[in-house]
């Protein structure tokens, strides 16, 4: 199998650390079992009642040590890989509307995109929901979060990028575009950096009045040169929070520069 020279990745984690936890956990459950016996063998010539109680709580400590353990331990096995066995449990509230009374919705990129196949720019796939969702919802077609109700409105933004080979503009940006329902441009930003050939994230949040339905915001990436963006949960996400419900102030998408300062006065003269 050939190596995509466009792609870092990362080395896999050695199984024999997740053995030496195996064995670990076997060493503590061996001298755990060793000691109860010994607890038990004492408790004989105090009763059965006694003894049954201890028999009772000794089995009640190993269940809640076991449940323990497979908790920790990814897939309830120490030679499960961590990477394939972790899943973002917000997965599991998409119905959970009772959590969030006010508004709120979120989308993860459900894919990676390499900007080589896309001449260095194009609109990240923001497109499978994250937890529930009430005031907006995810457009999967359209990649974007479209705006159900009105109100001021807070939108968080994280992006990820791979290092690269490639060389030319050090510079990547992300613009969030937030748009009228009928398309026309409505407010956007911008957030840059210039990372060279390193990896790295950008990241934002800010407030929107949001003040007819069916508006939308969408994100779009560039990069001076070719490489990976990754997605998933770990790396990529759109959120919209609504947090008051007027759309007073909308703002100013651009403001003039700040004044010079004023010329300091000559200095005086002594008269002779």
């Amino acid at each position: 199998m050939s190596v995509d020279p466009t792609r870092r990745t990362y080395a896999p984690v050695p199984s024999h650390g997740f053995q030496d936890l195996g064995a670990a956990v076997g060493g503590i459950f061996h001298g755990l079992i060793e000691g109860i016996g010994r607890i038990l063998g004492g408790a004989v010539d105090l009763g059965v009642g006694v003894l049954s109680w201890i028999v009772d709580g000794v089995t009640s400590l190993l269940g809640g040590i076991a449940d323990a353990i497979r908790g920790v331990l990814p897939g309830g096995s120490p030679w499960t890989p961590v990477q394939d066995a972790f899943r973002d449990q917000q997965l599991d509230l998409k119905n959970r509307t009772d959590l969030i009374p006010i508004g709120y919705c979120a989308a993860y990129m459900d894919r990676n995109v390499n900007l080589e196949w896309s001449g260095g720019e194009r609109r990240l796939p923001f497109r499978a929901q994250l937890g529930p969702a009430q005031g907006a919802h995810v457009d999967e077609e359209r990649e974007r979060i479209v705006f159900d109700i009105t109100g001021t409105w807070t939108i968080h933004v994280l992006t990820s990028y791979n290092g690269t080979i490639f060389t030319g503009d050090p510079r990547v940006h992300i613009d969030i575009f937030v748009r009228n329902p009928d398309g026309t441009l409505y407010s956007r930003w911008r957030v840059r950096d210039a990372p060279g050939d390193e990896e790295g994230s950008l990241t934002c949040s800010k407030p929107v009045v949001i003040d007819e339905p069916g508006m939308w915001v969408d994100v779009v990436c560039r990069s001076g040169r070719w490489r990976w963006w990754p997605g998933g949960t770990r790396y990529s996400g759109l959120a919209v929070v609504r947090s008051a419900l007027g759309t007073d102030h909308r703002g100013t998408d651009e403001v003039p520069d700040e004044p010079a300062p004023p010329e300091p006065d000559p200095p005086v003269t002594p008269d002779p």
